[in-house]
C-alpha cells in the first residue's frame, strides 16, 4: 500500500476547556486527496493527561458523522503521541477528517481537534491489480 501522510491545519473544536487545556492533532504532510487503504500518520500533543478518542469523520450538511472509531478510552500522559491508520472503505468522493478528543480524567470537561477536510477516492485501476 502506498504510504500517504498529510499535514493539516487545525480547526479547534472545543466542547469544554480546562484553563489552558490543549489537544493538538496533526497529520504529516499536507494532502487534499487520499485513497482507500492509504496509510496516514497522525501525531498529537496534549498538555495534561487525557482519556482519548480518535475517529474518522465524514462531512455532512449538518456537521459530521463518525465513519470509524480507531480507539476510545485510551489513557495518554501529557506530551506527544502518534498512530498510523489506514483510510477505511468509505463512500468515495466525499470529504473526511480525523477527530481527536481528550476527556479530563477528573470528568470536568476536555478538549478536541478536527483536522482539515480532505477527499477520499478509490484506488486507480492500475493500483488495484
Amino acid at each position: 500500500m502506498k504510504n500517504v501522510a498529510m499535514h493539516a491545519g487545525l480547526l479547534a473544536t472545543t466542547f469544554a476547556t480546562l484553563g489552558h487545556a490543549l489537544v493538538n492533532l496533526t497529520t504529516v504532510p499536507a494532502i487534499e486527496i487520499a485513497h482507500i487503504g492509504d496509510k496516514i500518520l497522525l501525531e498529537w500533543t496534549t498538555d495534561v493527561p487525557y482519556e482519548l478518542e480518535l475517529v474518522f469523520a465524514k462531512r455532512e450538511t449538518w456537521g459530521w458523522a463518525t465513519m470509524k472509531q480507531f480507539f476510545d478510552g485510551r489513557f495518554a500522559e501529557a506530551g506527544d503521541g502518534n498512530i498510523t491508520v489506514a483510510i477505511p472503505k468509505v463512500e468515495i468522493d466525499r470529504e473526511y477528517a480525523f477527530w481527536l478528543s481528550g476527556s479530563s480524567l477528573d470528568g470536568n470537561g476536555g478538549y478536541a481537534n478536527l483536522t482539515e477536510w480532505f477527499v477520499v477516492e478509490s484506488k486507480g485501476e492500475e493500483e488495484l491489480k
